[in-house]
């Protein structure tokens, strides 16, 4: 290695011990590097303790990914995939030209990163585990799609104020009397308008915080069909006047109530309480 090389190992050893550099990016698709750069580059970042993620050149960049597999890249980043049927061809090609045992070391990823892929976060969400959260280049939260985005301090962060919670679910009933669907999750069954999923299959829900009432007694003669008891996790200002009302009903919900209603309910940390979710409200059923 030569002096300049030397320095960037030490400098991006600094990155790392005292600012959590954790990976360190490379590209085909802007910065138009060649297979020896980007060899050269490892060799550096190896030295570090760093390991590289590489940009393609696009969701079926192929010769990108057998490239990137030489080198021993540890993860891969697809750009412009701002549509579900983009991230689904992204998905294909890996399935089709990387071997099973080769893609369990290898952590596949897409980026937000423009107006259209924003509005279509929902349907791309569904094809999603993991989501990294950053800003201004540092990783502000890193998670699975429920732990980052069931975080109400993010969604202030992300101007999403809208995306509520998320629920992982099992579908359990398709067909019976009361014209629902049950998914039964960790805080017991959610109802939803009925809709064509087999028993047994995974199923992301997304609940509104608008659509989430609260209430200090167990409700009755009422038509709201999802009823739950729980405690409140956290209260804080959603920074538009509202107030965010974290509960924990076996899992993490959010409910988004005026100050009035607050300071009418005396809600505090702590206490015991009822969350009640409209089935027609629910929003965004996904199928893993």
């Amino acid at each position: 290695m030569n002096i300049l090389e030397y320095e960037m190992i030490d400098l991006l050893k600094k990155l790392k011990n005292e600012y959590g550099v954790f990976q360190i990016k490379a590209e085909y698709e802007n910065e138009g590097s060649r297979q020896v750069e980007l060899m050269r580059l490892k060799d550096v970042v190896d030295a570090a303790g760093l390991p590289i993620i590489l940009k393609i050149g696009g969701v079926e960049a192929v010769t990108d990914l057998y490239e990137a597999l030489s080198i021993g890249t540890r993860g891969i980043v697809a750009p412009m995939a701002e549509t579900a049927y983009a991230v689904s061809k992204f998905l294909e090609t890996i399935d089709i030209f990387i071997a099973e045992d080769n893609r369990k070391d290898i952590e596949f990823a897409i980026n937000i990163e423009t107006i259209t892929a924003y509005k279509n976060l929902d349907e791309i969400l569904n094809l999603a585990d993991m989501m990294v959260l950053l800003d201004s280049g540092r990783t502000i939260a890193a998670g699975s799609i429920e732990e980052v985005m069931n975080r109400p301090d993010l969604q202030v962060l992300t101007g999403r104020r809208d995306l509520g919670t998320v629920i992982s679910t099992i579908a359990e009933t398709t067909n019976n009397d009361s014209g629902l669907t049950h998914l039964r999750f960790s805080g017991g069954v959610l109802k939803t308008p009925p809709f064509k999923v087999a028993e047994g299959s995974s199923v992301r829900v997304r609940i509104d915080p608008r659509d989430v009432a609260i209430s200090l007694h167990h409700p009755s003669e009422i038509s709201i069909q999802n009823i739950f008891a729980g405690t409140i996790e956290s209260i804080s200002d959603n920074g538009g006047g509202l107030v965010d009302v974290e509960l924990d009903i076996g899992c993490p919900l959010l409910a988004r109530i005026t100050p009035r209603a607050r300071k009418e309910l005396d809600l505090k940390v702590g206490r015991q309480v009822f969350a009640l979710v409209k089935s027609v409200a629910i929003l965004g059923l996904y199928f893993d």
